[in-house]
């Protein structure tokens, strides 16, 4: 086994047997050559079994492993064992793997110390932590090449940022797409829809109406059923009238019809079979041909049929079955099959197939952007670096208690892994829930960046003008509250694009070395000062992990000194850090001292000093609010 370790400021690289990664992750960041170093970091041990390389690294008994995007898991990774493989489960629950993205980053914690790692490789990778073998970490990568990084960071804070240094800024998404969505599968015909989206929206606010496989002629791609929306641009324009954006489906798969001009234009670069013919599938229209967006004159061809698609005012598009699925045997594409890449080299599908995603949502970023627009992509599948294009929600959940709570888990490890535009189905995808479930369901994801409510054709009704008058009214309380809020989520996705920060993220990256964090499931953070804890289940009241620090409680301003429990019966309890401010209802609210580094369209400073201030941000005036604290 040859390999080659080199030293960077950020992290060390072991690059195994002269790998080229297809996502040129160094190159893309302008970096130099490291420095070339003989010793392995102690700890970690290679060897190669069976074709495969395998990494053994340390694993303490105190330690913790947090990361891995959104894998149906608690938060704790340790005493598990993943797969990396992007794959369409159909649906899940807890214990399903692999499920749709595949994210091979994580964190080490071990009381005081934190460690980074990172394997480059977007074919198959095995992780397994401490199952195997008690005192190590086993990974197993299906090939003799990859780059395995393993980062400087000594906090897991600093940690992520320099893996969002080496993978790429998360975008920053619009700011209509935090705001509340709906969806179905699917609604239509126009005069439907437009029903649905009337009658919500004498109850809430609602940004966007996302459109699913039912809009098009035949599940063709880049075509619209004119049975059921008769005038397309007219329809678009009667909802931006009433200020809500449409974001369309659009699969990976299309119509091998030679009738069919999409599939005429794109002819030439598809994704083949070992005997240089195209590569067909089944999928929603029938046979069908992949796109090898690893091409770039596919991903060209591919974005002038975005382009085209956009002239109809479509606002956003929404990437889904891009695993990319076949609807055939285990649903995942022949492994054998070809990638023509941009480097000239030929690679088979099973050693890139995690970042398909990923060279999608670039194609499809790059055409909006080209046409003037602030892209929104939201897709299901990804490998690392996917947050440089498209935000991502955790794919085909259930309604349930336990999907609940599972997503308190997924939604913020996604965020500590780099993809902090992220969210799930509120209410759950698949299977009947109720009423109480759904309501609970909006509460829980509070401060979730994406907040859609979408369902399965064949699932209960989940429109909150359908709901009972005591459910209805208790929906109409959390989006409203969480409208208050927007402008704090917005700043927080803001300073993740820019200063490489979570979103929000479970209690245990920033409080990695208290013990209890890491247990918990239904606590998150927003940015680094606002504690969630969601009431569920008609609770009049609920218990509250506070970890070390002064907190202060946001419905009466008391001052909790932590590490403690507290009973609580606040419908919403927040808690925000002392010494920190916020933006709530077109105010700032400080709470203690300091000066504190805000985003409102505009980066700007405000401190206690301020307080009872109107000051001007853009052509929004703000006013400043000093916060009196009970003790």
């Amino acid at each position: 086994m040859a390999y080659k370790i080199s030293l960077f400021d950020d992290y060390r690289l072991v690059s195994f047997n002269g790998y080229r990664s297809i996502m040129n992750f160094r190159n893309t960041n302008n970096e130099k050559e490291g420095k070339k170093i003989d010793a392995m970091p102690e700890g970690v041990e290679l060897s190669v079994e069976n074709d495969c390389i395998v990494i053994l690294i340390n694993l303490a008994v105190k330690s913790h492993i947090i990361g891995l995007g959104a894998k149906a898991f608690p938060v704790d990774r340790k005493r598990k064992k993943f797969v990396m493989l992007n794959r369409d489960p159909d649906t899940y629950k807890t214990g399903e793997d692999p499920i749709y993205s595949s994210i091979p980053f994580f964190i080490l914690t071990l009381e005081d110390k934190a460690f980074g790692y990172f394997v480059d490789y977007p074919g198959k990778i095995v992780l397994d932590f401490g199952v195997e073998i008690y005192d190590k970490i086993k990974i197993t990568v299906d090939s003799k090449k990859c780059d395995f990084y393993l980062f400087n960071g000594d906090t897991p804070e600093k940690i992520l940022e320099q893996y969002l240094k080496l993978t790429g800024s998360p975008v920053l998404i619009p700011k209509w797409a935090t705001g509340h969505s709906i969806s179905r599968y699917s609604y239509y015909p126009d005069t439907v829809a437009l029903e649905v989206l009337v009658n919500y929206k004498k109850f809430v606010p609602v940004d966007s109406m996302y459109f699913d496989i039912h809009h098009m002629q035949d599940y063709k791609l880049f075509t619209w059923n004119k049975k059921r929306f008769k005038n397309p641009n007219s329809f678009i324009k009667s909802l931006h009238e009433r200020d809500t954006k449409i974001v369309t489906i659009i699969d990976p798969s299309i119509k091998i019809d030679q009738n069919y001009e999409v599939f005429n234009r794109l002819n030439g670069t598809y994704m083949e079979t070992e005997n240089s013919e195209i590569y067909s599938g089944s999928m929603w229209p029938g046979k069908s041909a992949f796109p090898d967006f690893f091409n770039k004159e596919s991903r060209k061809r591919w974005g002038d049929e975005i382009k085209r698609w956009l002239e109809y005012g479509v606002d956003g598009i929404w990437l889904d079955m891009n695993e990319p699925t076949v609807l055939q045997g285990d649903k995942i594409i022949d492994g054998k099959s070809i990638h023509k890449c941009d480097d000239g080299i030929t690679r088979k599908h099973k050693e890139i197939r995690n970042a398909y995603p990923n060279f999608q949502a670039m194609a499809t970023f790059y055409s909006m952007k080209e046409n003037d627009l602030n892209p929104f992509i939201l897709t299901r599948a990804g490998y690392s670096g996917i947050q440089k294009f498209a935000a991502m929600w955790t794919g085909d959940n259930i309604s349930s208690y336990d999907d609940l709570y599972l997503q308190m888990s997924m939604v913020p490890s996604l965020s500590i892994s780099g993809i902090t535009s992220c969210g799930c189905d509120l209410g759950g995808f698949f299977s009947n829930g109720n009423p109480q479930l759904l309501a609970d369901y909006y509460r829980m994801a509070l401060f979730f960046p994406l907040y859609r409510n979408h369902k399965d054709i064949a699932g209960n009704e989940q429109e909150i003008f359908l709901q009972p008058p005591r459910i209805r009214d208790d929906i109409i309380k959390s989006v409203l509250m969480r409208y208050k809020f927007t402008d704090q989520i917005y700043q927080c996705l803001f300073f993740s694009h820019k200063y490489l920060k979570p979103s929000i993220s479970p209690l245990s990256f920033y409080y990695w070395n208290d013990e209890t964090t890491i247990h918990l499931r239904d606590e998150y953070m927003l940015g680094d000062n606002l504690i969630y804890a969601p009431k569920i289940e008609n609770q009049e009241s609920r218990e509250v992990y506070i970890p070390k620090g002064e907190w202060i409680r946001f419905s009466n301003n008391e001052k909790i000194i932590g590490p403690v429990y507290l009973e609580v019966d606040d419908h919403f309890p927040i808690f925000v850090k002392n010494n920190s401010a916020i933006i709530y209802d077109d105010k700032i609210l400080i709470y203690g001292k300091g000066s504190f580094h805000m985003y409102l369209g505009d980066e700007f400073k405000v401190s206690d000093s301020d307080k009872d201030k109107d000051i001007l941000i853009g052509e929004k005036r703000i006013q400043v609010k000093a916060i009196e604290i009970s003790k």
